[in-house]
């Protein structure tokens, strides 16, 4: 949903001295991955961001190496790869990177127990 989606409420709620959210920007989205759920926000604009996007990461994790790699892919492109995508002793696929919108990302791909 945009914020020009919104129904019409009289007024803005939250800050009503702030000026009203650009209305292609988006309010909520809800993006089912798997069993998870990420839940997204483009967030106030005329608000300085809450972080620099240092200390964590969003991480995916799949039993398949193709989804895994279909994942890297998509949301790598236009982004920074800072591990490129590789089997390791943990991992049937693995890669780290920074997309396009500067949020750090780990994708793996679970290795069955031996």
């Amino acid at each position: 949903m945009t914020f020009g989606d919104m129904p019409e409420q009289g007024e803005q709620v939250g800050d009503r001295s702030a000026p009203p959210l650009p209305p292609e920007k988006i309010m909520h989205a809800h993006l089912r991955i798997g069993q998870g759920e990420l839940m997204m926000s483009d967030g106030n604009p005329h608000q300085p961001p809450a972080s620099e996007h240092a200390g964590y990461a969003v991480s995916l994790a799949t039993n398949d190496a193709e989804q895994g790699k279909a994942w890297f892919e998509k949301l790598s492109a236009g982004g920074k790869v800072t591990t490129q995508w590789q089997e390791t002793f943990w991992s049937n696929g693995f890669a780290m990177f920074i997309d396009k919108f500067n949020i750090p990302w780990r994708i793996n791909v679970v290795k069955p127990d031996a």
